[in-house]
């Protein structure tokens, strides 16, 4: 019986081992976002989609404007709340931060009729005056806070997601 379980501890710690990581370093260095130093920020919707079925846009009809503005918000607000280092401005800096969003995916909560939001994108950091890419992150299913309102579960997402970033290493 010692076995068995030893066994099966050890086989779901392996597991964990090679979960893949919703957010990673894909080219460049984190140290940009541990300095103080301030980016105006960019976030791109023209390749996502929802559920890999249909162009986010047409999926938002009439909300479309609205969503855009919350992930916006959202999106800044978080950032600059938990960012140990980089801010987040709207006027003029050295960096530029571009958040390239290309799938949103519900997922079912624990309760029904709640549903969390998945994202994936690229996030990409630019030094302006050389143009140089000096970070960018995969964001590979990011998964905010579940929630019964459709609208109310993009800034989960966004929370989570910046809490992640300022957690990267």
């Amino acid at each position: 019986m010692k076995k068995i379980l030893t066994l099966s501890a050890l086989l779901l710690a392996s597991v964990s081992l090679f979960a893949a990581k919703p957010l990673k370093v894909a080219a460049g260095s984190l140290d940009v976002l541990k300095e103080d130093v301030t980016a105006t920020v960019t976030i791109d919707l023209s390749q996502a989609t929802f559920e890999d079925k249909q162009d986010f846009k047409t999926w938002c009809e009439d909300d479309y404007d609205t969503r855009v503005q919350i992930i916006n918000d959202s999106f800044f607000e978080y950032f600059n709340k938990y960012s140990k280092g980089m801010k987040l401005v709207t006027d003029d800096a050295p960096y530029q931060l571009t958040f390239v969003i290309k799938k949103f995916e519900r997922k079912m909560g624990a309760n029904f009729g709640q549903f969390s939001m998945k994202i994936d994108g690229t996030i990409t950091i630019v030094e302006k005056s050389s143009g140089e890419t000096v970070c960018q992150l995969d964001v590979d299913g990011v998964k905010g806070a579940a929630d019964f309102v459709e609208n109310d579960r993009f800034p989960k997402t966004m929370d989570t997601l910046c809490k992640e970033i300022s957690k990267l290493k």
